[in-house]
């Protein structure tokens, strides 16, 4: 899986969110081809996983294809590749700031059975855990940033 910077390649504060999520997508079994993290208007924080053709998604399910993309403002969406490119957003247990591992389950379970399908509900974490409170403020302080306000994250 190759991760594609952004042209600017200056940090972003949901970059190691992204890794995180590309490395429990790889887990399950479905590595993304390539992954990235960017801001593409300095406003809105994107990022999105190019899913594998072969990741077992039914083709009646799935017919163009599908990638998994995340901002600050919506989370996590199954964008269908082509046609009307419908975005479908995960569980609520993956949310906006959702434990990687839940982002990947949600997303296997979407793939294989389709938004209307069967969902494993919320995931017991053995493990570490992802510090998606530290995510948020440091989102939070990025927002704040880009409107010009002073930076109170040192």
């Amino acid at each position: 899986m190759d991760q594609k910077l952004p042209d600017d390649s200056q940090s972003l504060p949901h970059e190691d969110y992204m890794a995180a999520v590309a490395d429990e997508l790889t887990a399950i079994g479905i590595a993304p081809t390539t992954w990235w993290a960017e801001t593409p208007d300095g406003q809105q924080l994107d990022g999105w996983f190019e899913l594998p053709a072969d990741s077992g998604t039914p083709a009646e399910v799935w017919p163009d294809g599908v990638g998994l993309g995340w901002d600050q403002y919506n989370g996590w969406l199954l964008i269908e590749r082509g046609g009307g490119r419908n975005a479908y957003p995960l569980s609520t247990e993956a949310g906006t700031y959702g434990q990687p591992r839940q982002v990947a389950t949600d997303t296997w379970n979407r793939l294989i059975h389709g938004m209307d399908g069967w969902m494993a509900g919320p995931i017991c974490m053995g493990g570490g855990r992802f510090d998606t409170e530290s995510l948020v403020r440091a989102v939070e302080a990025w927002e704040a940033r880009q409107d010009g306000a002073p930076d109170t994250d040192r």
